[in-house]
């Protein structure tokens, strides 16, 4: 099967499968190989609802202006019904709109959200730092894997900040970390692998309050601040998933870059980034809603 993880929204409007079926054509694999891959093998992996072109099944299919690697789709046809042309969606689409109508009223449902958290203030996350050195999260940009070091405060250290989500009362859990390069700003979001309780990095405390309390309200998503104005994106369904457009979701996380962009962080993906800062099965140092973890020694660090 073919398969994507973690595609940016932005990355997913300009294509997702037909753009590995168009690199697979590319580098030379033949056309009925690739679509057994990409079509067949997952509607029997999967059981899925969808016709294979047997007598007797529906009519799902796209049709496309060539088979190079630079095809384009002219049209996609579900259960018989074109939906798609090269002209835009047709108007068999306002179908799947009311799907997507029925979707929104899940952010409702506390079995498709379990969201218990309340607000958080300045003094739930202040720390001492008077004591000396500090045990700090070291990010790449482009890396899964942390550094750990341990060393004074510098203006390149931010606080980095875990709350657990589901659990009422809960106590922010607050480390320190550079790599981001934030001047001004702070952003917060409920995609935390593999918990996704909400994690937070920021340049003050009070920015940090300001986007955590902003997805809080929200009962989870991302918030983005430049110090100045608020971007933020809902994701009602789990604190993970939206049912708005796709392209409407694509402007939104552009929104959401450019905040961020604005606040001084310089990195290509900060937001999954950030996401993987709460795993804590790849070394070194990560954070979550039990304390710092150190993936090297499986063990907790005590800074208290």
């Amino acid at each position: 099967m073919l398969c994507t993880d973690d595609s940016h929204p932005i990355d997913l409007v300009r294509g997702h499968i037909n753009r590995i079926v168009q690199r697979a054509l590319a580098d030379g694999y033949d056309l009925m190989d690739i679509l057994q891959v990409a079509c067949v093998t997952p509607i029997r992996h999967y059981k899925l609802p969808v016709g294979l072109l047997q007598v007797g099944d529906s009519a799902d299919f796209i049709s496309v202006d060539n088979i190079t690697p630079h095809f384009r789709v002219l049209k996609t046809i579900i259960k018989g019904e074109k939906v798609y042309s090269g002209a835009g969606l047709s108007a068999t689409i306002n179908q799947m709109e009311r799907t997507l109508d029925g979707q929104k009223r899940l952010r409702d449902d506390i079995a498709f959200n379990i969201f218990n958290a309340s607000p958080i203030t300045v003094e739930d996350i202040a720390r001492n730092t008077q004591h000396g050195d500090v045990h700090v999260i070291v990010a790449t940009d482009g890396s899964l894997l942390t550094g750990h070091e341990v060393r004074p405060l510098t203006s390149d250290i931010q606080k980095i900040v875990v709350l657990n989500r589901y659990i009422p009362g809960s106590k922010p859990q607050v480390a320190y970390i550079k790599g981001f390069g934030l001047k001004c700003g702070a952003f917060a979001q409920t995609i935390a692998h593999d918990c996704h309780n909400i994690v937070a990095v920021g340049t003050s405390d009070e920015l940090l309050v300001k986007v955590i309390n902003r997805v809080i309200n929200m009962k989870g998503g991302i918030a983005a601040t430049d110090g100045h104005g608020i971007a933020d994106l809902p994701l009602p369904v789990a604190g993970l998933i939206t049912a708005i457009n796709g392209h409407e979701l694509a402007f939104r996380s552009m929104q959401l870059d450019d905040m961020v962009a604005r606040a001084g962080c310089q990195m290509h993906s900060p937001f999954i980034t950030l996401a993987f800062m709460t795993l804590p099965v790849i070394p070194n140092l990560k954070l979550t809603d039990k304390g710092l973890f150190d993936a090297t020694t499986f063990t907790f660090i005590d800074e208290k």
